[in-house]
């Protein structure tokens, strides 16, 4: 009997307990992801995007940086921010300063809720930041076998963030540079100033190669507060054309010589051209001279060969410490690189531009008018013949095509033209207003990306009229006299041509009688001869007996003619 009590008296307050329970409604949305636009290598100061999703909608969030290095025991508040109304953030906020480098807790933590957050880590190389000067200018390079002595005395200046500005540092600190290979040039010295000098030539070869990149380091006894490349780079000139239309013929020559004016022997000058992709392919490359050391290349090019856009002309060597050389990356500095070409370094770009003289030309129809499925044809030709395989692209206005409404600022594809270079399609445009046709080759216009473009593009403009009170569409017209051996016409079935006639809408098809005139034909069709079970749709085969002007007379005398 106790035991039955007992469980009563339980049951009882449980169902109290749960009586008195409020269900509070809460909007359901995922988990916070933080990300950034840069996480490693990052320099005290320096300015990154922070961005995040999955945010409570219109909440206040705090973005926070642990003091000390990973995990981090306690935080410095960035920046806070509210969320917007799909719950993002996004915005900027400077690395502030950390009294050494090494990873560190960037987090994002909903004010009024802390177990709304997300973490991830980023790593400050440079507790400073360094810059290179030559002659009272910075410099993001230096040359290979130039004396920098006198007013050209190389010059590091050392920087240090104060949470607003960065100021030039005066603390002691010790200043080294470093070969390629790790070993130290000379014995590093200290500076209190900001600011530290040194005679010295940068004349380290690696095999040959003499592209490579030194190493200038910031620090103290135990600890390196800044660790910077420094690329080494030949002195190269060349005369790049400008003005490139992708077809010319082009020559690209200049001399590649160390920093004391002496020409370079057997050193590779190559150029790259884009490729769909984001990749790029060799056009061509040309080696300085192994007898005389004038340093000369040249190389004459013709750019239809290859495709529009941004072109890079530089040096490819091997060697262990070879700048962007991405077998050694560890060792190595990436400057001037581009995607996918390992131990090229560019110095100059040339741009190759797209062709823009297709012609584009609406055939059919006469008028377009908004509210109507109307096929257009249309031609574009390219240097006097038909350019098969453009493909073709209608914007400008808001439409229906393939059963798909489309806004006035995207790009319809409406296919590619043919070996005649014609297109046709069929559409119907929801608003009156100019638009635009437009086209490129040889591929779609969203594979032109980053540096690479069309060879060729072309555009015209036409006009969409409201419809009238009677609108008719002629679909498939004769468009030449069929004759024989001796240029006589020939007796044989014509060409069908459809007529469609409506109202002011598609969802209005009317009868109407039609007289058709011209190039030795007099046709009468009657109203009631129209398509079975298709009121409004007349088709007759056509067959001009002369050239000229066929003239089609629509009349409905309830509406007009």
């Amino acid at each position: 009997m106790y035991g039955k009590n007992r469980l009563l008296a339980a049951i009882v307050v449980v169902a109290i307990v749960l009586s008195m329970l409020v269900i509070v409604p809460r909007v359901s949305k995922a988990a916070p992801t933080l990300s950034v636009s840069k996480d490693t290598d990052l320099t005290c100061g320096e300015v990154i995007w922070v961005n995040a999703s999955g945010l409570g909608p219109n909440q206040q969030y705090r973005i926070n940086l642990s003091i000390d290095t990973w995990p981090g025991t306690s935080f410095e508040t960035l920046t806070t921010e509210y969320a917007n109304s799909t719950g993002h953030i996004s915005t900027t906020v400077h690395i502030p300063y950390r009294a050494e480098p090494g990873n560190y807790n960037l987090t994002i933590v909903n004010v009024s809720d802390p177990t709304d957050y997300d973490w991830m880590n980023i790593t400050i190389k440079n507790v400073y930041k360094l810059e290179f000067w030559v002659g009272g200018s910075e410099v993001d390079h230096v040359i290979w076998n130039k004396d920098y002595v006198g007013d050209d005395i190389f010059t590091v200046k050392i920087y240090n963030w104060t949470g607003s500005t960065y100021e030039l540092l005066d603390e002691t600190v010790t200043v080294g540079i470093y070969y390629p290979d790790g070993t130290e040039v000379d014995p590093p010295k200290n500076t209190s100033t900001g600011i530290w000098q040194k005679e010295i030539n940068f004349n380290y070869t690696d095999g040959t190669n003499y592209e490579t990149n030194y190493t200038v380091k910031v620090k103290n006894s135990t600890v390196v507060f800044s660790d910077y490349a420094l690329p080494v780079l030949l002195d190269i000139t060349a005369d790049v054309p400008t003005a490139v239309v992708w077809g010319d013929e082009v020559t690209i020559s200049g001399y590649v010589k160390d920093g004391k004016g002496n020409g370079i022997k057997s050193y590779i000058v190559k150029v790259y051209a884009p490729v769909h992709g984001g990749g790029y392919t060799e056009v061509d490359s040309d080696t300085t001279p192994s007898t005389v050391s004038t340093g000369r290349f040249s190389m004459v090019i013709d750019t239809g060969d290859f495709a529009a856009g941004t072109w890079y002309i530089g040096t490819e060597m091997t060697g262990e410490y070879r700048l962007n050389n991405e077998s050694t990356g560890a060792k190595t500095t990436f400057y001037h690189n581009i995607s996918g070409v390992g131990n090229f370094t560019w110095y100059y770009t040339m741009q190759v531009g797209t062709d823009t003289s297709a012609t584009v030309e609406i055939k059919e129809p006469d008028e377009i008018i908004s509210g109507f499925n109307q096929t257009i044809t249309v031609y574009v030709e390219w240097n006097g013949d038909p350019l098969e395989d453009a493909w073709v692209y209608v914007t400008g206005l808001k439409a229906n095509y393939s059963g798909t409404e489309y806004e006035d600022n995207e790009n319809i594809s409406v296919g590619q033209t043919n070996a005649s270079g014609l297109r046709e399609f069929t559409i119907k445009f929801l608003e009156t207003g100019t638009g635009t046709i437009f086209i490129t080759w040889p591929e779609e216009n969203d594979n032109y990306t980053g540096d690479y473009d069309a060879n060729v593009t072309g555009l015209t403009t036409f006009t969409v009229n409201s419809p009238a009170p009677m609108n008719v569409i002629v679909e498939n017209p004769p468009t030449e006299v069929m004759v024989d051996e001796s240029n006589h016409w020939m007796n044989k079935t014509g060409v069908e041509t459809t007529i469609k006639v409506y109202g002011d809408s598609e969802d209005t098809p009317i009868n109407a009688t039609i007289n058709i005139t011209g190039c030795g034909l007099e046709i009468n069709i009657d109203e009631s001869e129209h398509q079975a079970g298709q009121p409004g749709v007349y088709k007759v085969k056509l067959n001009p007996k002369t050239g000229g002007t066929l003239t089609i007379t629509v009349r409905n005398e309830s509406v007009s003619s």
